[in-house]
């Protein structure tokens, strides 16, 4: 197997990770709140790989005790990224969520034009105007099949998950500074630190108590899905190029569409009615397509900018 194949496997497995966490996460909430399941994840994230360090590399610990004040609004900022995801998908279901997420990288590409001053090319050009029209035929779509207290909920889902694409922006532009100076893995270590101890006086742990064997096994799924989900990426960005990678990785909403269907077809009640028509899902096409060439232009503009 040749790098970039493997790089395209290991993009390929963070596709598939994201594509079944939101359908993950909606089964929780049987048993668990939104911020209980937030909290838990980051624990559990921050001390798997807290042992790491322990083990490879204890010195790299020193950053707990002086963090950057960049760092610790970047913490911040995933904490909420997380919360408002995790609140869109209490209140629509997976398949909406993941779709209305790709705000992220749309607007992650539009910070580079505005604040950065990054030209603004023809493909990104038309992937601002595909997603822009895939965003208002999914949501017309979704709003024309919701009635009564679905729509309530429909609206402050969308909303919600909106609010978290723009947290997630704001990580993700300081990430961007951060990695100058420190490592991927710090960088992780305290952004999962950060909203462990931000969020730990509002967490109900009688909520934790008789929880059955099987909760507990997906709790840590959700934990291990967060090391992994970008320890892969990591990988595949070592492996393979940039673009492709993007292709790949914006690919997670068709699966969780995919999955929802199936799922719903075999009664599962507790993901939520799949409301989604055969516009909706031209629309999630459009804000794939979208968000891809967004990637793919900005991309290319950084593999410019390190050649020059």
């Amino acid at each position: 197997m040749n790098k970039e194949i493997k790089g395209l496997v290991y993009a390929g497995a963070t596709t598939l990770l994201w594509g079944f966490l939101g359908i993950v996460l909606k089964f929780i909430l049987v048993d668990l709140d939104s911020l209980s399941v937030v909290w838990f994840r980051f624990l559990s994230a921050f001390l798997l790989l807290l042992v790491l360090f322990l083990i490879k590399k204890p010195g790299d610990l020193k950053i707990i005790k002086r963090p950057p004040l960049l760092l610790i609004i970047a913490g911040v900022s995933l904490g909420l990224n997380y919360y408002f995801y995790m609140l869109g998908i209490e209140y629509t279901n997976p398949s909406i969520t993941n779709v209305i997420i790709q705000v992220g990288p749309i607007l992650l590409a539009f910070v580079g034009v505005v604040i950065y001053k990054e030209q603004i090319g023809f493909r990104q050009g038309v992937g601002f105007l595909l997603a822009l029209c895939g965003f208002s035929l999914f949501y017309y779509d979704q709003l024309s099949s919701g009635a009564g207290d679905i729509y309530t909920d429909l609206n402050f889902g969308i909303n919600m998950t909106v609010l978290a694409a723009i947290f997630w922006v704001i990580f993700a532009s300081l990430q961007k500074k951060l990695t100058r100076d420190y490592s991927s893995h710090q960088i992780n270590l305290l952004v999962y630190l950060i909203p462990t101890l931000m969020f730990l006086p509002l967490i109900d742990f009688s909520s934790f108590f008789n929880l059955e064997a099987s909760v507990w096994a997906i709790l840590l799924f959700l934990g291990l899905n967060t090391l992994f989900a970008y320890g892969a990426l990591g990988e595949a960005l070592k492996y393979a190029p940039a673009n492709k990678v993007s292709i790949i990785i914006t690919l997670n909403p068709i699966i969780t569409l995919i999955a929802m269907n199936i799922m719903d077809g075999m009664g599962f009640d507790w993901l939520g009615k799949e409301m989604t028509s055969v516009y909706g899902y031209v629309g999630a096409v459009l804000i794939v397509a979208g968000a891809t060439f967004a990637i793919l232009r900005k991309s290319h503009t950084k593999r410019n900018n390190k050649s020059s």
